[in-house]
């Protein structure tokens, strides 16, 4: 049953997916299946310790933000091509904004596991806003 909830609270309703994006636990808290017109999705992220990195990706119409909550979390982001790579580990309490489409991946560090909240926000076109008067 799909739970829908007003946009103030909304709660996981499954257990962590572990099919997303594998080895990662992805357990999603507010997405279009908890909060209706939901303008981001967010969530919570196991990372299993001894595990390799999660399928390298990007997010072409969204910023990630990422806030590490346990263990050591290793970053590793690129260009679509592969150049400019950049490797940067995170620890508790490190916050990090990952604009749209480098490519990235995610890697436990830690022996024993990492947690990570994130936030995807979708971007919207700009628009013209009609300037106020008066």
């Amino acid at each position: 049953m799909t739970r829908r909830s007003s946009p103030s609270s909304a709660r996981a309703t499954s257990a962590p997916d572990t099919t997303y994006e594998p080895p990662l636990r992805v357990g999603f808290g507010i997405n279009d299946k908890t909060v209706d017109r939901a303008n981001a999705v967010m969530g919570r992220t196991v990372l299993v310790p001894g595990a390799g990195p999660n399928p390298t990706h990007y997010h072409a119409n969204n910023d990630v933000c990422w806030h590490i909550m346990s263990g050591k979390i290793r970053l590793i982001q690129a260009r679509s091509d592969g150049s400019d790579r950049k490797e940067v580990t995170l620890e508790a309490g490190d916050f990090v904004y990952v604009p749209r489409e480098p490519s990235t991946s995610f890697q436990c560090v830690s022996d024993r596991g990492g947690h990570a909240g994130f936030l995807l926000h979708r971007r919207w076109q700009r628009r013209s806003v009609p300037a106020m008067s008066g």
